[in-house]
């Protein structure tokens, strides 16, 4: 329950101070090329892969795990995550379905 009490003022405050929007503007002062707003987010992507992996090396040491038994396990989510990412940027239907179904 202090989970989801703890989610649900961070959702509230990131909603208050406006972050979705501002990230957005931000992106789009970037620009508007959807391809390059994709490669953008692969960047941000790369902090948890080899071999420039910062958080996974940050956070291996941390766990005190190996980073090959890291890499191997984290593999499987990345790829699912990179599918889903590819999926959303190139058929849009699929993450503008529930918008226009509630009227937005």
């Amino acid at each position: 329950m202090i989970l989801i009490a703890c989610a649900g003022a961070f959702a509230y405050m990131l909603t208050f101070y406006q972050v979705p929007d501002k990230t957005v503007q931000l992106l789009t002062v970037l620009t508007d090329n959807p391809i390059l707003i994709l490669l953008m987010i692969n960047l941000g992507l790369g902090l948890c892969t080899p071999p420039v992996g910062s958080c996974l090396f940050v956070g291996c040491p941390v766990g005190k795990l190996p980073m090959k038994r890291a890499v191997r396990t984290i593999w499987p989510f990345y790829m699912a995550v990179l599918v889903a990412l590819m999926l959303v940027t190139f058929m849009p239907a699929i993450s503008l379905t529930l918008p226009r179904l509630i009227g937005g």
